[in-house]
């Protein structure tokens, strides 16, 4: 009899109860309610699972693992090294170098300046000069045979009478003959080395001249474009140098981040191509970002700023 009331009652509530399934206000089972509880946890779950995992990866490295990554990290801090070390040695180089450009471009332009002087000097004083003493010298050349000439006519002519002895008579007539002569061939000789000068000697001596300052002139843009050429090739060593060192760091931060650690490697220059000496103490070589010990160390590499020369001279391209 309790049986059968229970399934009429049941038989009863049939409708109404499926009318609220269908409405939606029927409460969930407990068994979905346990499994959303089981989501949320999964959830947290996982993303305490990712935290650890950003935490560091070593954690899941082997032995052997991770001592090939310490190994790597430590052939990339000492090629790290090496590569601080030459990127100060182009710097030092860059600068010495163009300090001797520099000076072999100065030398250049003062050797120039000088050449075009020497020039300009034999041109405006010493070939008129020398050219003007030529002509005295033919000019008294001349004016000694005139005056021989004269002479001997004059001695002819008082030794024309008959009451002079003829021997004395000869004598004085064959001396001032003899001064004719002499006049005559100075006179040749003198006109035969002002041809020579005017046409030979004088003419191939401006050339030299002309010709040293154009060498000189051409001297003094070769240094010029050597210093500028250097100066391109250097600053390209350097800025190669700097890329290296940045790809070293990528290297050790991508090392850094498998094993879950930071090497501390310095801040790198604002400006990689700035010309900086790092100043090291007696006896114990310092590189730029680098520690006593050989390590990388936090700040700025130390140093100051060495001031090259004065800039080229004008005209060098």
């Amino acid at each position: 009899m309790p049986r059968i009331l229970t399934f009429l009652l049941a038989i009863a509530l049939l409708p109404g109860l499926v009318l609220l399934a269908g409405c939606g206000q029927l409460p969930a089972p407990k068994r979905a309610a346990d499994g959303g509880h089981g989501q949320g946890s999964s959830g947290s779950s996982g993303a305490k699972a990712k935290a650890k995992s950003d935490e560091g990866d070593a954690d899941e490295l082997d032995e052997d693992e991770r001592l090939d990554l310490e190994d790597e990290r430590m052939s990339a801090l000492v090629d790290y090294s090496k590569a601080n070390w030459e990127l100060e040695r182009l710097k030092l180089e860059d600068m010495q170098e163009e300090r001797r450009s520099r000076v072999r471009a100065e030398k250049a332009r003062q050797e120039s300046e000088d050449a075009k002087r020497k020039l300009e000097v034999w041109e405006a004083s010493e070939k008129p000069e020398r050219l003007a003493r030529l002509q005295l010298n033919l000019d008294q050349g001349r004016d000694r045979l005139v005056q021989a000439e004269q002479e001997l006519k004059e001695l002819e002519a008082m030794y024309a009478a008959e009451e002079f002895a003829n021997m004395t008579k000869e004598l004085v007539l064959y001396r001032g003959r003899k001064q004719v002569e002499f006049a005559k061939r100075d006179l040749d000789l003198d006109e035969q080395a002002a041809k020579r000068e005017r046409e030979s000697e004088i003419p191939l001596e401006e050339n030299e001249k002309r010709r040293a300052a154009e060498e000189a002139h051409n001297d003094w843009i070769d240094a010029n474009e050597d210093l500028e050429r250097s100066m391109q090739e250097r600053a390209l060593g350097i800025w190669s140098a700097t890329q290296e060192i940045e790809a070293l760091r990528r290297k050790i931060r991508r090392v850094d981040k498998k094993l879950g650690s930071n090497t501390n490697l310095g801040t790198p220059d604002a400006d990689p191509n700035a010309r900086l000496i790092t100043p090291a103490p007696p006896g114990l070589p310092q590189l730029p970002g680098m520690g006593p010990d050989g390590l990388p160390q936090a700040g700025p590499p130390p140093g100051a700023p060495m001031g090259a020369p004065g800039g080229p001279p004008p005209g060098g391209h």
